[in-house]
């Protein structure tokens, strides 16, 4: 033995990996979302006696930032699990899954 201290489990290449897809898969419904105000806006309004008013600008910047965040997030979360910063980690999950939880509700599934 080289007396060399022994990397923790998430901190190594799989691990930090495999936490880095978890946080993807976990915040996947929110850059769906996302990208499904941005890309498919609900303009249409024929065959509707009320005109449909465009979308607030707000609502299209928090869109820019839900896409962005949900994948940023688990790619700092992936090198944060290899810097073996744990509180970081956990940040990251959270945040993630927090992304996750308002992609779910625009989604309509919760």
């Amino acid at each position: 033995m080289t007396g060399g201290r022994r990397r923790v489990w998430w901190s190594t290449w799989p691990g930090s990996l495999g936490l880095g897809v978890l946080a993807f898969l976990v915040a996947a419904p929110g850059p769906l979302a996302g990208l499904a105000w941005l890309v498919l806006p609900d303009l249409d309004s024929s065959g509707l006696d009320v005109e449909i008013a465009a979308p607030s600008p707000w609502l299209t910047v928090f869109a820019v930032v839900q896409v962005a965040a949900g994948l940023v997030l688990p790619v700092l979360t992936a090198r944060w699990a290899r810097k073996a910063w744990l509180g970081y980690v956990l940040l990251g999950l959270a945040l993630c899954a927090g992304v996750g939880v308002v992609g779910l509700v625009q989604l309509g599934i919760l």
